[in-house]
């Protein structure tokens, strides 16, 4: 079994997203650096968060989860979920670098492969 479908495993319910206009946007969200790091010099008041603020500052019951290898369709996914027992690790070992963004695209989390957890807000 891949980490991948460990992953669709620990989480149970969840929706892969297949709408290229939806992806799009998502990725129109997604500033990264040459290094394949979030730019967070485009977002508004950028911040180093802890895992138990993941679910606070995404703000509602579902979000995006989107890693750095291609290979993965986007996912959708209650937040709740995600959070519930060791899920997050089966949700970030899928890639370096996972990103998560809220339902309404406003907000977004970085998990960097050097640990780093880094949560702002988007440009509208």
């Amino acid at each position: 079994m891949t980490l991948y479908e460990e992953c669709l495993e620990a989480l149970k319910e969840y929706t892969i997203i297949e709408d290229k206009e939806l992806e799009k946007k998502l990725f129109s969200k997604l500033k990264l650096t040459f290094t394949g790091k979030v730019d967070f010099t485009k977002y508004i008041n950028p911040r180093t968060i802890s895992f138990d603020e993941i679910p606070s500052f995404l703000g509602g019951k579902d979000c995006y989860i989107i890693w750095d290898n291609a290979e993965y369709p986007i996912l959708k996914a209650d937040i709740d979920n995600i959070m519930y027992e060791d899920n997050i690790y089966e949700v970030l070992a899928v890639g370096f670098n996972t990103w998560f963004i809220s339902a309404d695209m406003t907000r977004i989390i970085e998990y960097y492969h050097e640990n780093e957890l880094t949560a702002a807000y988007t440009n509208p």
